[in-house]
């Protein structure tokens, strides 16, 4: 199971917003402290200069506008280490992308997990966030 550092970047930004704007309300201390937890549990894939140019055919194939281009830029990170599969709330987001298998928290749940996976599961879980993948290769 793996992260990138465009999930870091989303998850702080969603975090440091204050609650009554639909934020957590986290200080960057909890954040950093998050972020820790993530690192330990899964694995960073980095960004390499292929992320870019299938970025860029992604969102030309797909007409990609506004703020869509970062989902669109998750899917090139997935396309160019092979994830199969993406764990994530907004499902509907990705529905245009038919190359990717996108799996809603709550299917996640009902999967049968390893012990990797469950521990995972269990942090995002009660970490009221997440983002996390199916076994195998997943973001």
């Amino acid at each position: 199971m793996f992260f990138c550092a465009q999930n870091i970047a989303e998850f702080w930004n969603v975090a440091t917003r204050p609650t009554e704007r639909n934020g957590l309300g986290l200080s960057p201390e909890e954040i950093l402290q998050e972020v820790g937890n993530i690192e330990e549990s899964l694995t960073l894939l980095p960004d390499i200069p292929a992320i870019y140019g299938a970025w860029k055919q992604i969102v030309a194939a797909h007409k990609v506008q506004a703020v869509k281009v970062y989902d669109a830029r998750l899917v090139a990170i997935m396309s160019v280490y092979a994830v199969q599969s993406l764990l994530t709330f907004n499902s509907d987001d990705f529905e245009r992308f038919s190359n990717i298998r996108v799996i809603h928290p709550f299917v996640f749940a009902s999967l049968k997990l390893g012990a990797r996976e469950e521990k995972v599961f269990r942090f995002f879980e009660s970490s009221d966030w997440g983002f996390a993948g199916d076994g195998g290769k997943s973001l």
